[in-house]
C-alpha cells in the first residue's frame, strides 16, 4: 500500500477507497496508513468547513 501511494501520490481521502486484499497476517501492516488517511481526509474536510 505504502509503494503505491508513493509512486501514485494520491489524496489522503484516496488512500481509504484502495481496494486491498484482506489477508489476516498482514492485516496489522495495512491498519495503520488507512487509519491516519481516513483521519486526514476528515480533518481536512473539517478545516475546508465541510
Amino acid at each position: 500500500m505504502l509503494a503505491t501511494a508513493i509512486w501514485s501520490e494520491p489524496a489522503a481521502g484516496e488512500l481509504e477507497l484502495l481496494d486491498l486484499g484482506y489477508a489476516p497476517p498482514f492485516s496489522g501492516v495495512y491498519d495503520p496508513p488507512l487509519i491516519a488517511a481516513r483521519r486526514t481526509a476528515n480533518r481536512a474536510a473539517a478545516a475546508a468547513g465541510r
